[in-house]
């Protein structure tokens, strides 16, 4: 995790008269000219462009109507459906720094849909719901969260980043839960 913000805290990206801004990112923004040397500096930080968003938001719009026009959640067998292009939309959320928006999209998931896919899919869904909380600063439900995963799929937690995910939330926890302690043990890391 590179950045924390706190709940509530408005993490888009976009351009308002021509300039470009990070609201919520601690970036500066310039009103300067596109040549210059200040808006150069800007623009070397924002790791995400607005037709970025704009053709990711495309793709996913464009896979959610045809999961709809599909008979059924699996009916080519493929795993795709309206529920894996919802889990899809929220980590490109967090992929985007709107750890606020992938939370508020992750709530909306019917868990009986969710209850569907395979143990994999599903924790690696709750990993996803895990960083975000963690950027949100819910420790509690980012630890909860990881934990339901361990018990779904521990290898998907045994993974270099989601390790790294743990360490930080034991670093970042005055006193850490047995529970995240444990989690901590079997990812091979020392408390």
């Amino acid at each position: 995790m590179s950045r924390r913000y706190p709940a509530g805290a408005d993490h888009s990206w976009g351009t308002k008269a021509g300039r470009t801004t990070a609201i919520g990112h601690g970036l500066p923004t310039t009103s300067s000219p596109p040549d210059s040397k200040a808006h150069s500096l800007v623009n070397s930080h924002v790791p995400v462009t607005d037709r970025a968003v704009g053709a990711t938001e495309d793709r996913l719009a464009a896979a959610s109507e045809v999961a709809e026009r599909q008979s059924g959640p699996d009916a080519d067998f493929t795993g795709f459906g309206a529920t894996n292009v919802t889990l899809h939309r929220v980590d490109t959320l967090l992929r985007l720094d709107d750890a606020c928006t992938a939370i508020e999209v992750a709530q909306r998931l019917e868990p009986a849909a969710v209850g569907v896919l395979g143990r994999e899919r599903r924790a690696r869904h709750l990993i996803t719901v895990a960083r975000a909380r963690a950027l949100t600063r819910e420790r509690a439900l980012a630890e909860r969260a990881l934990l339901d995963a361990d018990r779904l799929a521990p290898e998907e937690v045994r993974r270099p980043a989601v390790t790294q995910l743990v360490g930080e939330l034991m670093e970042l926890a005055p006193s850490p839960s047995a529970d995240l302690t444990a989690l901590a043990g079997r990812c091979g890391l020392r408390s």
